[in-house]
């Protein structure tokens, strides 16, 4: 039997905790960006006066409170089928924060008989919520990590019905 000190299996114990220990990932952050800077994403309910109106869907991107520039953000849309509790999601479109830290996706009106618009992935579901992803992003030679933010829709008719 081959005696082995309890020094030599705690150096080992010490090394193997410290490789698994640079692979995980620290919270908020995305895989690729380890050492980003946190961020968070505030999405402005959209205010649809009618879903074959247009209208705007905003989102800003923050870091300790202060807004981030040039950051991709993609805008989704949900939609619940009748008589689900699931949603279907699909994105509108994708816009890059300015000076403010917000991108404003513009979501143009259907044109009856004619070019149809990204919130018809949605069709015949009931609008219900936005949300918005910010890309993991280096700015200024800072990094910044990926994060999300979602807000309801409010309808003036009181329910988004998209298709209908």
């Amino acid at each position: 039997m081959r005696r082995v000190s309890a020094a030599r299996c705690k150096g080992a114990l010490v090394a193997t905790a410290a490789v698994l220990a640079a692979v995980v990932v620290p919270s908020g952050c995305s895989s690729s960006g380890s050492g980003c800077r946190s961020t968070s994403v505030r999405v402005a309910p959209p205010q649809v006066a009618d879903v074959q109106a247009a209208f705007d869907v905003s989102a800003t991107v923050t870091a300790s409170g202060h807004p981030v520039a040039g950051v991709p953000v993609a805008v989704w849309g949900w939609g619940r089928p009748p008589g689900q509790t699931s949603e279907l999601g699909g994105q509108l479109g994708s816009a890059v924060t300015g000076a403010d830290g917000t991108a404003t996706v513009h979501i143009p009106a259907t044109v009856p008989g004619g070019a149809l618009n990204s919130l018809n992935r949605l069709n015949g579901t009931e609008f219900v919520r936005v949300s918005a992803e910010a890309a993991a992003a280096t700015v200024g030679g800072q990094a910044y990590c990926a994060s999300k933010g979602e807000a309801p829709v409010a309808c003036g008719s009181g329910r988004c019905m998209v298709g209908r």
